[in-house]
């Protein structure tokens, strides 16, 4: 076999194990990405069905509840403070640069660093019903 031929089928080979790679890299993201839908109780009143998987800032946007956020959700302004009561999971080293302990304690966390993946229960300020994109 020639130089060329081994250099072919080199490529060959290289192309199929990276197609592979790929495929097993996109079902493993498919298994832990959690696209199921889930309830969010928003202060008591007003419940939402949403899918899980995005950041609570990009989820509340996109059902027209804005918190303010000056850094687009990098967890830098502080803006989108909210209250997780329950399914927020645990605090991220971000969030905890920027709370105290008491208010960690009273449950305040960044909506940009709150990942949604089961039903959840917050309180934001009433005022955030009002603002518009």
């Amino acid at each position: 076999m020639s130089f060329f031929g081994f250099i072919i089928i080199g490529s060959f080979v290289f192309l199929i194990v990276i197609l592979l790679l790929a495929k097993l890299l996109l079902y493993i993201k498919a298994k832990r990405t959690f696209s199921r839908p889930v309830k969010i109780l928003i202060n008591d009143k007003k419940e939402i069905k949403v899918t899980a998987g995005s950041s609570l800032l990009l989820t509340l946007a996109n059902e027209d509840i804005f918190l303010p956020s000056v850094c687009g959700g990098g967890g830098t302004c502080t803006m989108c403070k909210c209250q997780v009561i329950d399914g927020g999971g645990a605090i991220s080293s971000v969030e905890n640069e920027y709370f105290t302990y008491k208010q960690q304690l009273n449950h305040w966390r960044l909506g940009c660093q709150v990942k949604v993946r089961k039903n959840m229960k917050i309180y934001i300020p009433e005022e955030s019903f009002r603002i518009k994109k």
